[in-house]
């Protein structure tokens, strides 16, 4: 029997001139990857009525998935375009027709205009789908042997459809087979090395495991991977394989109880150790303390920060000395070093974590390079700081790396430290 195979269509001339993301079309291939399902292609087209169908019509996939076009103006024609390739015409889904006004009354507690009742249009003998957390409602059709599922754009309709109606449909229809992956994630060690180290290890593994190396600007991702009907005994035996790999290299994984995420395992070693933290942050402005307080029940832990981007405010709020910016700046080893002192006693806590750097595009006053950054920790015992070069980044892309670069000097010194 061949494997299922998947096609997804992104509709939308804004994703095409670049003004929309398409995460649509990433979160559905992860979806239809836990099932099995291979994905041969994503298309992304205009809203031209021609380009549907004939994405639709040159494609050999099993199930075809198009994700927008399903909204009540003009250019939405989706439904249109479905009901002329099955041949049938539109009609009012009665039931769909409940849902939306239902969605009206409840929800948007505005009164339904005539665009909106048309969204409970449907090619006749097609299944709707019905949309929860909106009002365009997803569509089944069946046709030459192919199933095609229409989804809305948007992407928390888009997800929730997904998850609520057509994973279980695919589940039930094609008994898919399971396919699991393991995650660990590894710091401070080239993809080039890390492989030579676990080359003995992935020449061991039995063939219905695999393992890829996923190098990211942060760190490798590496991903065990295998299929099967039983998900907990697959999870048991990834899960123990995991385990070599941590005890091949275990000063580089991050390790902890729930996840192997660098900001999950900063707020367990937060939380073990009773420790509050600080940040003090100029170039970064505000990223390490949005980062720190985007994990559920970080109020634990953190306690705040302070923005000083100018040097008159890390003298004021952070006590860093006059004398020392005015002999050599702002950016140097020892400003990241009393920033995350300052932070340290202003704000009470335990840890601070400092940031100060040159984003560019120009260098300082001081001749100090764009790409250049110190990043700072202090605890009560002891001070740390590290300088960074990333001359090629621009400026967006050198605050972002630096941010994260930031969280996991956090990491190690918190593992290293307590």
């Amino acid at each position: 029997m061949k494997p299922t195979n998947a096609h997804i269509i992104a509709i939308g001339d804004e994703i095409l001139y670049g003004q929309t993301l398409d995460t649509n079309s990433n979160f559905i291939a992860k979806q239809l990857a836990l099932f099995n399902i291979d994905l041969i292609e994503i298309s992304v087209i205009p809203d031209l009525e021609n380009s549907l169908s004939k994405s639709i019509l040159s494609s050999s996939a099993d199930i075809i998935i198009t994700t927008g076009g399903l909204g009540p103006t003009r250019d939405d024609k989706t439904k249109q375009i479905i009901a002329q390739l099955l041949g049938k015409k539109l009609v009012i889904n009665a039931e769909a027709l409940k849902w939306i006004e239902s969605y009206y009354e409840q929800v948007t507690k505005r009164p339904m205009n005539e665009l909106n009742r048309d969204q409970a249009l449907a090619p006749e003998g097609s299944e709707l789908l019905q949309n929860r957390v909106g009002t365009a409602p997803g569509i089944w059709s069946h046709w030459n042997n192919k199933i095609i599922i229409n989804l809305p754009g948007v992407p928390y309709e888009m997800k929730h459809l997904m998850t609520e109606q057509v994973l279980p449909k695919i589940k039930e229809r094609f008994n898919p087979t399971l396919i699991v992956h393991k995650f660990i994630n590894v710091l401070n060690i080239p993809e080039s090395e890390l492989a030579i180290k676990l080359a003995s290890f992935e020449d061991a593994l039995p063939s219905h495991i695999k393992l890829a190396y996923l190098p990211t600007s942060k760190l490798v991702k590496l991903r065990l991977t295998s299929t099967g009907s039983n998900k907990k005994e697959i999870d048991d035996e990834l899960q123990k394989y995991a385990h070599k790999i941590i005890h091949l290299i275990p000063d580089n994984v991050i390790i902890n109880k729930k996840t192997n995420e660098v900001l999950e395992s900063i707020a367990e070693l937060l939380i073990e150790n009773k420790l509050k933290l600080a940040t003090a942050e100029s170039f970064t402005s505000g990223k390490l303390a949005a980062s720190i307080t985007s994990i559920p029940g970080s109020s634990a832990y953190f306690k705040g920060g302070i923005i000083a981007y100018s040097p008159i405010l890390k003298t004021r709020l952070l006590d860093v000395s006059k004398e020392l910016i005015k002999k050599s700046g702002v950016v140097n080893e020892e400003v990241a070093r009393q920033m995350a002192l300052g932070a340290l006693s202003s704000i009470d806590a335990d840890v601070a974590i400092s940031s100060t750097g040159v984003a560019g595009p120009d260098a300082d006053e001081f001749g100090v390079k764009p790409g250049t950054a110190f990043i700072g920790i202090a605890s009560k015992k002891q001070t740390k700081a590290f300088q960074f070069e990333y001359n090629h980044l621009d400026r967006y892309e050198f605050t972002e790396k630096l941010t994260q670069i930031a969280i996991q000097q956090l990491y190690l010194w918190l593992k290293e430290n307590y």
